[in-house]
């Protein structure tokens, strides 16, 4: 099962910049960690580090992204 490298993660991480604490971002959404957003996301939220981000963020890519891309690319990705 192909899986987000760690090249690919790093690109997310460095676009999206890393905040422990909730806030607006430019497109008005509730946003933390690494562009994290959605209904669990409450403005008095506060990541405790960098890992709890870092773990955050691969959750997401792993329950939401890499699903749906297997589901519509038909071809080996490298």
């Amino acid at each position: 099962m192909q899986t987000i490298g760690e090249e690919g993660i790093a690109l997310i991480k460095f676009f999206e910049g890393l905040r422990l604490q909730a806030y607006i971002c430019e497109g008005g959404a509730l946003t933390i960690g690494y562009g994290e957003t959605g209904k669990h996301v409450t403005p008095d939220m506060c990541l405790a580090n960098e890992q709890e981000a870092d773990a955050m963020l691969r959750a997401r890519l792993a329950k939401e992204f890499e699903p749906a891309v297997r589901r519509y690319v038909r071809v080996p990705l490298k």
